[in-house]
């Protein structure tokens, strides 16, 4: 992935997941820690840089001791992260959570390089858009109209066919706004000559987002041109302003 990708995930993520430093219950009732890392099974749980509340490395006892505390009550996926702050011992430090985020970043770079051969050349937009698409739904997810997309750097195509779905679960709602203004910001940098090695589709907390997309079945291609007018509008104003600094 290119530099600017990897030195920016962290601060991309942590407001979709949020940064939680201890062992706790997702709504599936999978162990999961710090930006979204699944745990599950123990053994994940063992390969990480625990620490006590001193700040003393854990034990292997000790973190099998947190783990199952988390796994072995049904109720803290209803309960949530909260609760299970209070029912854990140790914790990961910054540095610990930034370490094992960036393990499994590189650990999903590598699997989509594999998938696609034109990743590696991809402007930093399209990477840290596909690798948030991979952080919340694994490298090998399938959204076959949006691989063909970006097989041919259709990028806006691409900022149509990101969406994943919000049904059951709204909290994806941001994750799907971001990576379509960062395929929008492809398009531009395709366009426009930009420097690929800067990211210019993330800017700040209150960098505009994009309007909902119209569903598979919402309409034809009149829709899907507007749709495509909106993402290119949306992401050449974050772009232009910001080529402009």
């Amino acid at each position: 992935m290119r530099p600017a990708v990897r030195a920016a995930f962290v601060a991309f993520s942590a407001p979709l997941e949020g940064v939680v430093p201890w062992m706790y219950a997702d709504v599936r009732g999978l162990v999961t820690t710090a930006i979204g890392i699944l745990i599950d099974p123990v053994s994940y749980a063992l390969a990480l840089p625990w620490v006590r509340r001193d700040g003393s490395p854990a034990t292997p006892a000790e973190v099998v001791a947190d783990w199952q505390r988390i796994k072995g009550d049904a109720s803290m996926a209803r309960l949530g992260h909260r609760a299970a702050e209070r029912v854990t011992s140790l914790r990961l430090t910054p540095e610990g959570v930034e370490a094992v985020v960036l393990r499994k970043l590189d650990e999903l770079d590598a699997q989509l390089a594999q998938r696609w051969q034109e990743y590696p050349t991809w402007c930093s937009d399209a990477q840290l858009a596909t690798l948030s698409m991979a952080w919340a739904m694994g490298a090998g997810f399938d959204f076959p109209r949006w691989d063909a997309a970006v097989r041919r750097g259709l990028w806006l195509v691409a900022a149509q066919e990101c969406t994943i779905s919000e049904r059951g679960n709204p909290g994806v709602a941001p994750r799907n706004q971001r990576n379509r203004l960062l395929f929008g910001a492809a398009h531009r940098v395709q366009q426009g000559g930009l420097d690929p090695d800067t990211i210019w589709g993330w800017l700040h907390p209150d960098a505009p987002t994009l309007p909902e997309l119209p569903g598979e079945t919402d309409g034809g291609d009149s829709r899907r041109d507007a749709t495509s007018e909106a993402v290119a509008q949306a992401a050449g104003d974050a772009v232009m302003g910001r080529a402009s600094e």
